[in-house]
């Protein structure tokens, strides 16, 4: 096991599975690591927050993770656990970048929201409440890549009533016709059926809808008459602009480690989504160590020369930002 205290910090957070509505002993240990490290911090609203007076910079990260417990080990290199990725490994790597500038901790606040695979509550509470101001979203990008744009995110319960039909004929039962409408948008769109159920006259689905500029009435409008929608859920895209102070302290700093920078596109969504519906005049990104991918599997891990790479990145990137 890697003796670096960065490692040690992350070990410690991957050791308290906190899914959502689950994160109480998370935030406590996160509190305490930061108070033992000199840095002021407390539970608010069921937040963490670091630095809670600064001002100048956000970085918003989340504890709590989806549900499914991963053993907690050290195995080739990496950290094994879940949240590793998505997103520990990038607030931890937040947290230790930012204790070792203390000339920066007046300008920087920290969050560790206990919600973003839930509601996002912690974001919209943000949102809603606070100043807008720079920000960087805490979630894995690897160490070199820089998010710029998340999907937005529709969910929507389908329903359809048919009338009885003998099954030698050829019309449709009302499962196969929301199937057909899940093609419909599927041509288009990135479509999950989370779920579907019914017979020949009744049927019902849950859509998971990702998209970058389509408008919600182009959405709807690619569905049947037939169809009864109802929209669960409703997230906008998120495009941030390349050209910043953050973007360009980003670049480099991964440049100064010899890294090639690389802009990406997610097809998730994140609290970057959320803050930047408001948050006109925000500069924002999303950064992290760590693949994405990884995120939700039953194999979530971070290599730690990734995470202590990221690190390294955080801390040169703040220090240009306040240069």
């Amino acid at each position: 096991m890697s003796s670096e205290p960065e490692v040690q910090l992350l070990m410690g957070a991957l050791e308290r599975y906190s899914p959502t509505g689950s994160t109480s002993e998370m935030g406590q240990y996160l509190i305490n690591w930061c108070k033992e490290h000199s840095m002021e911090a407390e539970i608010n609203n069921d937040m963490a927050v670091v630095n809670p007076k600064a001002k100048a910079l956000l970085m918003l990260g989340h504890m709590d993770t989806v549900p499914g417990e991963i053993k907690v080990e050290h195995k080739n290199g990496a950290l094994y656990g879940r949240g590793a990725a998505d997103a520990k490994g990038p607030l931890c790597a937040a947290l230790a970048a930012v204790q070792k500038h203390p000339e920066l901790w007046e300008k920087i606040c920290i969050i560790a929201a206990p919600d973003e695979e839930g509601e996002s509550k912690t974001a919209l509470f943000l949102r809603d409440k606070w100043t807008q101001r720079p920000s960087i979203i805490l979630e894995p990008s690897t160490w070199h890549g820089i998010t710029l744009s998340y999907m937005g995110r529709l969910g929507l319960e389908c329903t359809i009533s048919c009338p009885p039909s003998h099954p030698g004929h050829q019309k449709p039962f009302a499962a196969e016709e929301l199937c057909k409408a899940w093609m419909a948008l599927e041509k288009e769109y990135l479509v999950r059926i989370k779920n579907i159920e019914g017979k020949d006259t009744e049927a019902k689905m849950s859509l998971d809808v990702r998209f970058r500029e389509a408008g919600l009435d182009d959405i709807l409008s690619k569905l049947p008459e037939t169809i009864n929608v109802k929209i669960i859920e409703k997230t906008l895209p998120y495009f941030a602009n390349k050209n910043t102070k953050l973007t360009r302290a980003f670049l480099q700093a991964i440049r100064e480690l010899d890294g090639t920078p690389v802009f990406k596109k997610k097809t998730g969504t994140s609290d970057m989504n959320v803050l930047g519906e408001k948050w006109k005049d925000a500069p924002m990104l999303a950064y992290g160590p760590g693949d994405g991918r990884l995120g939700h599997t039953d194999e979530e891990h971070i290599s730690i020369d990734e995470y202590l790479k990221g690190i390294e990145v955080l801390e040169k990137a703040l220090v240009h930002i306040f240069e």
